[in-house]
């Protein structure tokens, strides 16, 4: 008997992705999002969600895609040492598919993505490729020292 893996299905832009619910803590509407100066592109600010400070990561800019939309969708992850949510354009869908859907990415499909944050490529016959993404590894460690910094509160502003 085949496991089967849950997933949500998520859009930037024209692209779609997934990514295992078991890594997402919640999925929110973006609201007012407080930018910081002086940070990379894709690292978009914070907000405050139920009294914590939670770090906004663009996926778009971060991966490189280019959007016509507007992100309208945050994919909260919870990555040990901070909470980070991960705009979004849409949120179409949860599901389950079997495990065998998920093949390997071509290797050279990956090179300009960091190191894993690829688990594979999901096949399911009724969509285009998806391609499944492990939330937990988009951000080097350094990536995350900076974004930690962000949503510590005694950041300097100045």
């Amino acid at each position: 008997m085949s496991q089967s893996l849950h997933i949500v299905i998520f859009q930037l832009g024209d692209e779609s992705f997934a990514a295992e619910t078991s890594q997402i803590k919640e999925i929110q509407k973006v609201q007012n999002i407080s930018p910081f100066p002086k940070q990379p592109a894709w690292a978009k600010g914070v907000i405050t969600l139920r009294e914590t400070i939670v770090t906004v990561v663009d996926l778009a800019k971060k991966l490189e895609i280019e959007l016509s939309q507007t992100p309208m969708r945050l994919i909260l992850v919870d990555m040990k040492t901070a909470e980070i949510g991960f705009l979004v354009t849409t949120v179409s869908e949860a599901r389950s598919v079997m495990a065998n859907a998920l093949v390997p990415a071509p290797t050279a499909f990956l090179e300009n993505l960091p190191v894993g944050s690829v688990k594979g490529l999901l096949h399911i016959p009724e969509r285009p490729l998806l391609i499944l993404l492990d939330l937990s590894r988009l951000m080097s460690e350094s990536e995350m020292a900076s974004l930690l910094a962000l949503s510590s509160p005694d950041h300097d502003r100045a």
